[in-house]
């Protein structure tokens, strides 16, 4: 909501400042100065995700999470696109609907103008990348080099929008102030990002399969480990034999003796390569830590919800609260899968029930009764107003639960969760 205020007072003050400063009517041509103002709409949001893109370790404490900042950065990059796809139609639909031929011609670079002709190159671009990343028409590690031509598109979007000045007055000043956001993204993720985030290197010790498509991995660090809190994350690459150079997020696991373990579900061609693959001594490169997903920040009283491969933070917590003895949280934990088969880790969490007798445990499989529902297994949880929530696990599980959380009366302030679909 604050970034749309934000777009909506950037938007309405370069409006205002055309009338009021530049002597221009914002009712003389209704149509081209809609058609603009959406343009100018869609540059702010197109260096808004930009920034957001960044990984900037900052973001994460004014937004929640990286998680969080990757949805927010999606949204607004859907939204920039929709803005800027409306900006030429707006403008061409001067021409309809006797003159439809002038309307088609609106979209080719034939303006002889330079600078009208640099917008038509950006918006085509722009489209092309898009319908890339909707159909997947190729794959993940190629497409992540498709997606930073985005770059170049904002850069020729900034290049059209200086050279159709001819007169640079106030509200034209005004737009160094997304080109200043933008070109900050570009150049900190592209160029300076290296030098800013540090990463570790770690040695491969045991690659072991959990079941059919889940792969637990043991890392040594190979010089200064990373530091992390439980629950969190890094983007790690690994290096070896029929391993592609793709860089994914994991959630970080303690182990003993200095080492780190990270679970592989296989959901994609790289994650296939790690389980077939991935050996004992191949090099693992990881970036980071990210992430706020934290019960020992969410009170004495809590539900945790974990869906599939999203099992993993919870696996943490509970070797924490099985080493450290912990009595002091009362703790409802649901643990969703589809089938039996696909379960890990269950023998652990029936020990910390058998245990500690504040740790309650739901293991629900669809396969044998149905899925979790709110109203059905959740609701009968004490206090369930008073608790905080924690959930990880696929979007579809996430989303559909808040939903029926809120409509038992749960305040949204008390849902907390972590999209790992978010990259």
């Amino acid at each position: 909501m604050k970034v749309w205020i934000a777009v909506c007072l950037f938007v309405g003050a370069w409006g205002a400042s055309g009338m009021l400063y530049e002597g221009h009517s914002l009712f003389a041509h209704k149509v081209s100065e809609v058609g603009v103002l959406c343009g100018v709409a869609g540059y702010l949001l197109f260096a808004l995700s930009l920034f957001l893109s960044t990984r900037w370790k900052k973001l994460e404490d004014w937004i929640g999470g990286l998680d969080q900042v990757y949805q927010l950065h999606h949204r607004l990059g859907i939204w920039a696109f929709s803005f800027i796809l409306a900006h030429p139609i707006i403008l061409a639909s001067k021409w309809l609907p006797h003159q439809l031929n002038r309307f088609f011609l609106f979209f080719l670079p034939i303006h002889k103008r330079f600078s009208v002709d640099l917008g038509v190159y950006a918006f085509w671009l722009m489209i092309a990348i898009i319908f890339v990343t909707v159909f997947k028409i190729i794959s993940y590690d190629k497409w992540k080099i498709i997606h930073k031509v985005m770059s170049f598109v904002f850069v020729l979007a900034t290049f059209h929008i200086i050279l159709m000045q001819r007169v640079f007055g106030f509200s034209q000043w005004l737009l160094l102030i997304p080109m200043g956001i933008g070109f900050f993204g570009i150049i900190y993720r592209q160029f300076l990002f290296s030098f800013f985030v540090k990463t570790f290197k770690y040695q491969v010790v045991k690659s072991k399969p959990l079941n059919d498509n889940v792969l637990e991995v043991v890392l040594r660090a190979v010089g200064e480990p990373i530091h992390f809190i439980p629950g969190q994350y890094a983007f790690i690459h690994f290096e070896g034999a029929n391993i592609t150079q793709e860089q994914h997020p994991f959630t970080l696991c303690n182990e003993r003796d200095g080492e780190i373990s990270i679970l592989v579900k296989v959901r994609g061609d790289f994650t296939k390569s790690l389980y077939e693959f991935l050996k004992p001594n191949y090099t693992a490169v990881l970036e980071g830590p990210y992430g706020r997903f934290d019960y020992s920040k969410a009170g004495n009283s809590q539900i945790w919800i974990a869906g599939g491969i999203g099992i993993v933070p919870f696996v943490i917590w509970a070797k924490i609260l099985l080493e450290s003895k912990e009595r002091g949280i009362d703790i409802d934990f649901f643990y969703c899968t589809h089938k039996r088969i696909d379960a890990i880790y269950v023998k652990e969490f029936e020990q910390l029930r058998d245990e500690n007798p504040n740790f309650h445990f739901h293991f629900i499989c669809s396969e044998e009764k149905h899925r979790l529902v709110a109203q059905d297994q959740i609701a009968i949880c004490k206090d369930l107003n008073k608790r905080e929530i924690l959930m990880c696990g696929p979007q579809r599980l996430t989303r559909d639960l808040k939903k029926q959380l809120m409509q038992l009366g749960v305040k949204e302030e008390k849902i907390h969760f972590e999209d790992f679909e978010f990259f």
